[in-house]
């Protein structure tokens, strides 16, 4: 355990966002943050493939082979790569969902606090180029470069021109996707002209989408991470690549922190602790719930637009059924429900010690109350909804309605606006399917969202609606 300042701490963490509610703790406390490592593994090319013979594939060449992580296990399956390859460039011919694959990029922060005073240098110590393939040889090798930014780009794309389907009238940015960055963190603390700490390490072991960058980033792996018996990696799970669109897409649909380019939507946190002693205060915003909700909504959008053999994370461990969406429990059987003792947790004004183990839901993770709303959607809308295209469809323009009562919501305290987001999803569904809310549905929605009886207008009885 190493003892960090709060200005270090917020520096560890600032790459995931602000998780859920802000850390106000005035003293130091013990942190183990298992998406940094002093060990990264970096991504390289498939040298052997690096010589190509020709300058554009043909279309014969455009059957392609992935290494993905489906089913629990790794397979090779050949996919056609059709309008994704530009030239030999791994993005999609016109740029209209992925403007570029690059690589190579290697990147110094520096952070120093001198008498609490933080200084902060950036330096790029090599810059990021192009990924481009050659169609010589159809299979890259699983950690290459250039296996990654297929998988990714092939998997974005896909869910791309879904959402694009379901949304002709919406134009959505192209982002680009980052593959394998070595982003490393120096941080020093001097008092009174003494250095009293260091620490360096590398961001590894997550994938993000960041706002007002429309940009997709897949880190390397470290080694801890594969001694910690992670045999997969997280560009070859198809999930992890759509998810981070579907974040791309909130953001489009109700952007809500794109000011703060420091903020970024990591696909999950992988393992945070803090001692009982050093736990700090903190304040849930209706920002840290929208937070949640773009999370459940991303899941949503990965777990509607990819095909059934494709969205889940059966043999990812932590996340196989926490974050299956299709799951109705936790991985200690917990039910995914809005519970009393789930929104008290996550609305408590003091940091809770984080579960000993990854099976206990932490109901303080914006990723576990993103899990219990994408998985009450995807009940509720089971009820009515046959098919993923209308329920995708549904929550798209739910997201929608939420933007256009942003400024009515964003005037309710964070447990009205969590509550009512979820009645706007009850609404949504009865409006775009037979107009009402059937019996069936109301008692769905209290079961999912108990403290939403009394609240939701639309399964009150006649008389009482318009008291």
């Amino acid at each position: 355990m190493r003892k960090l300042s709060p200005f270090l701490i917020t520096i560890l963490l600032v790459s995931c966002g602000n998780g859920s509610g802000n850390n106000n703790s005035s003293n130091p406390r013990n942190i183990v943050a298992t998406n940094q490592s002093t060990k990264p593994i970096p991504l390289t090319s498939d040298r052997n493939k690096s010589l190509c013979s020709v300058e554009n594939l043909d279309e014969a060449q455009r059957n392609l082979n992935l290494s993905l992580f489906v089913r629990g296990q790794i397979v090779d399956e050949d996919r056609n790569f059709s309008g994704l390859i530009d030239g030999l460039k791994v993005r999609d011919i016109g740029a209209s969902i992925i403007t570029e694959s690059s690589k190579d990029l290697n990147i110094l922060y520096t952070y120093t606090s001198t008498d609490d005073v933080v200084t902060t240098d950036k330096k790029i110590i090599n810059p990021q180029s192009a990924i481009s393939i050659c169609a010589d040889d159809g299979k890259y090798a699983r950690a290459s470069i250039e296996s990654a930014a297929l998988n990714a780009t092939y998997f974005i794309s896909k869910t791309g021109r879904k959402v694009s389907e379901l949304l002709p009238s919406v134009k959505i940015p192209a982002i680009e996707v980052e593959i394998g960055p070595l982003i490393k963190k120096s941080l020093k603390q001097i008092v009174k002209g003494e250095v009293v700490w260091t620490f360096e390490a590398f961001d590894t072991d997550n994938a993000y989408y960041s706002p007002g960058e429309n940009k997709i980033t897949f880190l390397p792996h470290s080694e801890e991470f594969k001694k910690a018996g992670m045999t997969m990696n997280f560009w070859e799970v198809p999930m992890v690549a759509s998810h981070e669109y579907g974040h791309h897409i909130f953001e489009i649909l109700h952007p809500y922190n794109v000011v703060n380019l420091g903020m970024k939507n990591c696909f999950g946190k992988m393992g945070l602790h803090a001692e009982p002693s050093e736990l700090g205060k903190r304040s849930v915003t209706t920002e840290d719930v929208l937070g949640a909700l773009n999370e459940g909504f991303a899941d949503l959008v990965s777990f509607y637009s990819l095909d059934n053999n494709e969205r889940g994370l059966k043999g990812v461990p932590c996340l196989e059924i926490s974050r299956d969406v299709g799951s109705g429990v936790f991985a200690d059987g917990t039910s995914k429900i809005f519970s009393t003792d789930a929104l008290a947790t996550f609305f408590l004004t003091k940091e809770v010690e984080a579960p000993e183990t990854c099976d206990v839901p932490n109901y303080q993770d914006i990723h576990i109350i993103g899990a219990i709303f994408a998985n009450g959607a995807d009940r509720l809308l089971s009820l009515s909804v046959p098919t993923k295209d209308q329920r995708l469809s549904i929550v798209l323009s739910w997201l929608q309605e939420m933007k256009v009562k942003s400024s009515a919501m964003n005037a309710l305290s964070p447990q009205d606006f969590l509550r009512e987001s979820f009645e706007l999803l009850v609404q949504m569904t009865a409006k775009m399917t037979d107009g009402k809310v059937d019996q069936s549905e109301c008692d769905l929605a209290k079961e999912i969202y108990p403290e939403i009886d009394g609240h939701i207008i639309s399964c009150m009885p006649a008389p009482l609606r318009n008291i």
